[in-house]
């Protein structure tokens, strides 16, 4: 049976999605990526200890249901036959697939069928996914995003069918992006609902019935399984702002708008005005337009007011690249048309004509558009290397020899100083307790969620990084902390000052020394606070579970659909 030409482009593009993000992994290029390790902890957490909810490793213990967990939950289900480091690379390239396919499925809502293959094309090479994915770390982000664009989908169809499988599809697709990322579901996931209701909108009451029915099962199945997330936010008392580029002005400084801005849209913002052409033609698409504009804006930042007036008391706490992400995102489908209409797109939509495609026009303008695509994603992929922005990496002997002589003081609370995230790494490779971690939601001790530092390791880029360093050795030394790994010289005098003395150096590109706080107490670690046996199995397996439940239902309206064909 011959393709449809929709389909023959959808696995064009998930076959481009493949082939360019297992490069990216051969390459291995999530090892300079800023949270990428942070996920693997989690996942590494999980591998050791399914069932439980507490953690020692970071801040002298934490709770992991600080982050939903489905994501590292997927990565520690496959680390038994790949390891956690590359199955973290699988679901890597497995969520930027997914990512590719739900942007064909979203823009099937507002574009048809052929725009929404082309859609997919250029979502396998979005260089917003490439800087999100490999150069940030942040593989739960776009899954959740994916996940949250097949729902939207699933809900359409719903609304405009009543089918019972898309609503319990909707319902499912949409719990699942929530339980992998908080951000995507309480900031995202409404605004696709939304697009979604207005489509709609002619319905009128059964819209109204439609949507209720859909509200109220997503939410009781978010709530059966997040209510110690939500539990865990609405009673933390609050963290100190850590500063983030996006909160300023990001054209301010080369530093800054290359990843959060140029990154993320590269040539395709100097096509914007086509976007506008677009919509003045077809009123089916101004509603995606101005979700674009709304998220483009809040992506820009402390550039402009509108977020932090938006968002008030949360603006210090968000970060902004996501709504750049986002923004990308709903734009994909502009440019979906852009490329279908190359050729004769002037015409058409500048002039009101036919838009009779010039064929040599066509071909020229393709291949621009997507050797550029190509060389954004590769850019916006290696953004870290390139810029040099990670501190020189250890070799793995050095670590293995570091995690071993923490093993072999096994108890006893460490720091590092200048690892940047091989820090994380470290942490997931030894049972010994950082007195540090990855993730600042995680932080429950006073001393960091009253401190603007974001981490002990990269003190002296913070104003009070120093003073908050030696707070750190005097008061926690006598609560367990005894090691300082340091692989900066610039901390020396410091560590000398504080009375640390160096009891091991391990050779390398970069050196590290080990230096002891002699002075140290020991002190036991802190027991997990107990949880009851419905959180730990509605945390534990609801996800996975409700995973499952979701492709079983995918595969049967697959069969169907292709029985009602046949």
């Amino acid at each position: 049976m011959r393709l449809k030409a929709s389909s023959r482009k959808l696995a064009l593009a998930l076959s481009i999605t493949l082939l360019v993000n297992v490069i990216v992994q051969v390459l291995q290029v999530y090892r300079y990526s800023y949270d990428a390790y942070t996920h693997i902890f989690f996942a590494d957490h999980y591998r050791r200890s399914w069932f439980s909810l507490w953690d020692t490793r970071w801040y002298g213990g934490f709770p992991v249901t600080s982050y939903p967990p489905l994501a590292h939950q997927l990565t520690a289900l496959l680390s038994p036959i790949f390891g956690t480091v590359v199955s973290y690379q699988i679901m890597s390239v497995a969520s930027a697939l997914i990512l590719t396919y739900s942007i064909y499925l979203f823009s099937k809502i507002f574009v048809g069928e052929e725009c929404a293959g082309y859609a997919a094309i250029v979502a396998s090479l979005l260089p917003s996914t490439g800087i999100m994915l490999n150069t940030f770390g942040q593989l739960p982000t776009v899954l959740s995003t994916a996940l949250s664009l097949i729902a939207a989908y699933k809900l359409d169809v719903y609304l405009s069918t009543s089918s019972k499988l898309s609503m319990a599809q909707a319902v499912l697709w949409t719990a699942l992006s929530g339980f992998t990322h908080h951000v995507t579901i309480v900031f995202f996931t409404p605004l696709l609902v939304l697009l979604v209701m207005v489509k709609n909108i002619r319905l009128g009451k059964r819209l109204a019935k439609r949507m209720f029915l859909y509200t109220v099962f997503s939410a009781a199945l978010l709530a059966l399984v997040l209510h110690p997330f939500i539990e865990y936010v609405l009673n933390h008392p609050g963290w100190e702002e850590v500063p983030h580029a996006t909160r300023y002005n990001i054209f301010s400084n080369p530093a800054y708008s290359f990843p959060f801005f140029w990154a993320m849209y590269s040539f395709t913002i100097f096509l914007l005005p086509n976007a506008f052409a677009v919509a003045f033609r077809d009123r089916s698409v101004r509603p995606l337009l101005a979700a674009f504009l709304f998220l483009f804006i809040l992506g820009l930042g402390g550039t402009t007011p509108l977020p932090a007036t938006i968002f008030g008391s949360l603006w210090r706490i968000l970060t902004y690249d996501k709504f750049a992400f986002w923004a990308s995102i709903s734009y994909t489908p502009f440019l979906a048309i852009m490329v279908s209409d190359a050729g004769g797109f002037v015409e058409k939509y500048y002039y009101g004509g036919a838009g009779e495609k010039s064929r040599r026009a066509r071909t020229l303008l393709l291949t621009i558009t997507f050797s550029a695509l190509l060389v954004s994603f590769t850019l916006s992929s290696t953004a870290t290397v390139l810029l040099g922005l990670q501190p020189p990496q250890l070799s793995s002997a050095q670590l293995n020899v570091l995690a071993q002589f923490l093993d072999s003081n096994r108890g006893w609370k460490y720091v590092t100083l200048g690892f940047g995230s091989q820090r994380i790494l470290l942490s997931s490779m030894t049972e010994a307790p950082m007195f540090d971690g990855g993730y600042n939601q995680a932080k429950t001790q006073q001393i960091f969620t009253e401190s603007s530092v974001e981490s002990v390791d990269a003190a002296k880029y913070f104003p009070d990084g120093i003073s908050f360093l030696k707070q750190v050795i005097e008061e926690e030394s006598g609560r367990g902390l005894k090691y300082v790994l340091s692989a900066d010289d610039y901390y020396t005098p410091i560590l000398r000052e504080m009375g640390l003395k160096p009891v091991l150096e391990v050779e390398g590109g970069v050196k590290v020394v080990v230096w002891e706080a002699s002075y140290a107490l020991y002190q036991q670690p802190q027991s997990p606070p107990p949880e009851n046996l419905f959180t730990i199995i509605a945390w534990s397996l609801g996800p996975v579970s409700l995973m499952s439940a979701a492709v079983l239902l995918e595969a049967y309206g697959l069969k169907r659909s292709i029985i009602l064909q046949g």
